[in-house]
């Protein structure tokens, strides 16, 4: 324990008057400072209102940074720092961490809320100087970075896989429906010979009966004759099956090419959702949330 933490905690009657001074100027010092912050934040609070309904108009000055330069005496941009630290800083979080001063507030009032929490949560804020304040925002904004770029492979990664899908899907579809077509082009013509042995084949026997009615031989070739066109109107019966059970295939194609077009749109659509909420998730859980996503797309199993 260095002395500056021992006379702080020293009762009066074990220390020197000199000490006694000390300790008395230091706790003024402190409570100046913070009633410094504290004026910083209402001067901040003026400063806007005279920004914002520009009253300064009224005294004769066209702009805002004149007013603030001539009249005030500060800088423009030290105006603006002023405003921004209460614009953009939560009005609970000025008045539990206004003790900590304008320049702290304004380096975290720089940042987003997520980075601006981790720092509260990891740092004593009153403790570390404003240097190492900056670097840990540097950091922190580097990762913030990496994190942004991985976000931006992922989505160029996940349009990529989208298109494959699509083209894969559209392919085997496409694929399926020639050679179907292909085939049904086949049994038809092959339909067509039948009909046209069958037909041959009906004509045949009366021809035969009417000549050769009563020699055996024509006999027995009449008979192989009949039965040969029953084996092919059976062949052919067979194969009006076979297209009719093939066009019903094809039908079904067309339905579920249809169903996968509405549900693929519903899924692009819930994608660019999901993509939507990502954003704005806080940056120290997105990583948790790209390897939910990316689980989901690998149970995919295309």
């Amino acid at each position: 324990m260095n002395n500056f933490q021992q006379l702080m905690i020293a009762e009066d009657g074990s220390i020197t008057v000199e000490e006694k001074k000390f300790i008395s100027l230091h706790n003024e010092i402190i409570h100046c400072g913070r009633m410094t912050c504290e004026f910083a934040i209402q001067m901040a609070i003026k400063l806007k209102e005279m920004r914002d309904d520009k009253l300064y108009v009224i005294a004769g000055f066209e702009k805002f940074g004149d007013y603030v330069e001539q009249a005030v005496g500060l800088k423009e941009r030290q105006a603006y720092n002023y405003i921004k630290v209460y614009e953009d800083l939560p009005k609970d979080f000025l008045q539990s961490n206004a003790k900590i001063g304008v320049t702290k507030l304004t380096l975290l009032a720089s940042i987003t809320a997520s980075n601006r929490e981790e720092i509260m949560e990891n740092e004593n804020i009153g403790e570390i100087s404003v240097r190492e304040l900056k670097d840990k925002i540097k950091e922190l904004e580097k990762t913030t970075e990496r994190m942004q770029l991985d976000l931006d492979f992922y989505a160029d990664e996940k349009e990529k896989a989208i298109e494959e899908i699509k083209e894969s899907q559209k392919k085997q579809l496409e694929d399926l429906e020639a050679k179907q077509k292909k085939q049904l082009e086949k049994l038809k013509k092959e339909k067509e010979k039948l009909k046209q042995e069958v037909e041959t084949l009906k004509n045949t026997p009366k021809e035969i009966e009417t000549v050769y009615k009563k020699d055996p031989e024509l006999e027995k070739d009449l008979d192989e004759k009949t039965k040969s066109l029953q084996d092919k109107e059976k062949e052919l019966e067979k194969k009006q099956e076979e297209i009719n059970t093939l066009q019903k295939k094809l039908s079904a194609n067309d339905n579920s090419m249809i169903i996968f077009k509405i549900k693929f749109e519903e899924f692009q659509k819930k994608a660019n959702e999901l993509l939507i909420a990502y954003e704005n998730v806080p940056e120290d859980k997105k990583i948790n949330c790209k390897k939910a996503i990316q689980a989901v797309l690998d149970g995919l199993n295309l």
